[in-house]
């Protein structure tokens, strides 16, 4: 029996799918990698303002808000919550006009 012919008789492998777990708070990597920047330069543009601070934890390691970057990076896209803005999708899109 040839290896690919003991491939096909063999039952399919049942596989679960399961999300990802999900962090809410990133480290200073993880928060860097996310902006698409280096640790280095993800520092100096939060102590610029640029990105938000890290949420405060006393007497612990520097983690930033997953969501708060998120909103940022949607900002600086220029990406809108049609919820937030107002907006008719409708006309925006041209539908039914």
């Amino acid at each position: 029996m040839t290896r690919s012919t003991a491939r096909q008789n063999h039952s399919p492998t049942v596989r679960l799918l399961v999300a990802p777990i999900v962090r809410e708070q990133l480290s200073a990597k993880e928060a860097a990698a996310m902006c698409g920047e280096s640790e280095g330069t993800f520092r100096k543009l939060v102590a610029e303002g640029y990105y938000p601070k890290p949420v405060p934890r006393p007497r612990r390691s520097q983690r930033w808000n997953r969501q708060a970057l998120q909103n940022r990076l949607d900002e600086i896209r220029g990406v809108r919550n049609a919820a937030d803005a107002n907006v008719n999708m409708d006309a925006e899109f041209g539908i039914g006009s």
